[in-house]
């Protein structure tokens, strides 16, 4: 596939995405092509329409279906993955947008989280083969050499690999600090009884710590119920109270240094109802930094 029609693709992928279950009809994905840039002002093909949803779905695995009572074409919604298209069809909009436009428009940060890696991780997750990793971080290295690689998570633009080493604890590995990655051949491991969705989900943020799992419920100001209802700090957020003012909100995890310090960024516009020991920790740390600072 050539770099003109991998970004027609991508754009066909983003406009039906975009369109949500109602989808689109042919007619109207025409008169969307008709206003991008990449159609030159020429009309889009029904021959070139088909073979873009077929390397969508040779490439993607997405399959771009057709409504028969209306037709209208749209993509099955799919839980969890829906969220990594979003991000996909972000950063590859972006790249066009940085390919067609004068660089200095754009800012990016110089430092990566360890994408990478993430091709070698996935299929030894995937493939249940155990990794020699290389970790750096300033002058401090440490080598794993069989680790059992169970699960992947994103917290802050970071990738985090969860896994152990033979009679170790289990632990995240931050692959924005991975000099090395390797499979190791012949050494297929059994992940079946791995607690993976407790270690990903339940712990919050990128660290691992040995704490109870708690069920925390807190107040925020109605601004910031709008900013956690678009962006939840967790996936068992939800609201137990709406009201004008303000929001209470439920959360079922584990309340790690990372879930601390990210409460803390939202300062006097959240208040914690349950339990005492979110509060104590908060005002632990609201201590530590004006005794810091004094």
């Amino acid at each position: 596939m050539n770099q003109t029609s991998f970004n027609r693709t991508i754009w066909l992928l983003n406009t039906i995405y975009q369109a949500g279950p109602d989808g689109l009809s042919f007619e109207d994905i025409g008169q969307q092509w008709l206003k991008s840039d990449l159609s030159k002002g020429q009309s889009y093909p029904l021959r070139s329409f088909h073979n873009h949803r077929k390397e969508i779905s040779d490439t993607f695995h997405i399959s771009i279906r057709c409504r028969k009572n209306n037709n209208h074409y749209y993509i099955k919604p799919n839980g969890n993955a829906d969220q990594l298209m979003v991000k996909i069809l972000g950063e590859l909009s972006l790249h066009h947008a940085v390919q067609t436009n004068h660089p200095s428009l754009f800012s990016f940060s110089s430092t990566t989280g360890g994408e990478g890696h993430l091709s070698a991780v996935t299929s030894a997750i995937r493939n249940q083969k155990k990794l020699k990793v290389v970790l750096e971080n300033g002058n401090e290295k440490k080598v794993y050499e069989e680790f059992k690689p169970l699960g992947i998570k994103e917290y802050r633009s970071c990738w985090y690999l969860l896994g152990q080493t033979e009679g170790a604890d289990y632990e995240y590995l931050n692959l924005a600090f991975t000099q090395e990655i390797t499979p190791i051949e012949e050494s297929q491991f059994d992940a079946k009884d791995e607690p993976i969705q407790e270690l990903l989900v339940e712990n919050y943020g990128g660290t691992l710590e040995n704490i109870p799992t708690e069920e925390i419920t807190f107040k925020t100001s109605a601004d910031t119920a709008r900013q956690l209802s678009r962006f939840p700090l967790h996936p068992s957020q939800r609201v137990l109270e709406e009201k004008p003012t303000h929001t209470i909100f439920y959360l079922n995890l584990k309340p790690t240094t990372d879930f601390i310090r990210d409460l803390m960024a939202f300062g006097n516009t959240i208040e914690i109802i349950t339990p005492e020991v979110i509060k104590e920790k908060l005002i632990n740390e609201a201590r530590k930094i004006i005794k810091k600072n004094q």
